[in-house]
Parts: C-alpha cells; structure tokens; sequence
C-alpha cells in the first residue's frame, strides 16, 4: 500500500527503538510506555498548503529528516504492520539534526 499526504500533511514512521527496556537507575518500563514513541522519520510528505492568493507554500520537512512529534498529534494509522502518525507539518515539534 502506498500513502501520499496531501496539502502540508507528513507521513512519519515511529520509532521505538529509542525507548530502553530497563533505564539507566534499573526501572522496568511496561512494553505500553516503550511503544508510544515521540521520535520519527519522516516517510512522505505533501505539496503543501495554499496561501490567500493561491500559491504553494512549501512544507519545510523533507523525507528522511528525523522529526519529535507529540503522542496526541495527528493520527495513528498502519500501513502493512508499520505505525504512522499523520500530521500537519505545524504539529510537528522540531527536527533532530545529528552534529
């Protein structure tokens, strides 16, 4: 299946694999906490919205960008077993830029 976001959606994958099973000071964290993810790549992204005289704004995330998005942004969908969250480019918190 193939997802194509529109206007100035983005389709970002969670990753999980930045939640630890156990922390640092020895504390089990539940499978529940370790699966809701804040971390994402961004899979595909839209055109971009329309301003008031009809021209594309460009959404300023790009594909592959390693994103932080909130748990309660957007929506959660699953595409062949994968999770995704779909949100507008304004709900995403920052870019993650690796120095």
């Amino acid at each position: 299946m193939r997802f194509r976001p529109i206007q100035d959606q983005v389709l970002v994958r969670r990753e999980n694999e930045n939640f630890e099973k156990v922390s640092p000071g020895g504390i089990v964290i539940p499978d529940i906490y370790r699966k809701v993810s804040l971390f994402g790549t961004v899979e595909a992204v839209g055109p971009g919205k329309r301003n008031k005289k009809g021209e594309r704004l460009p959404v300023s995330v790009r594909v592959g960008d390693k994103v932080v998005l909130s748990i309660y942004n957007g929506q959660l969908i699953q595409i062949d077993g994968v999770d995704y969250n779909v949100v507008h480019e304004f709900e995403l918190d920052g870019v993650v830029e690796e120095e």
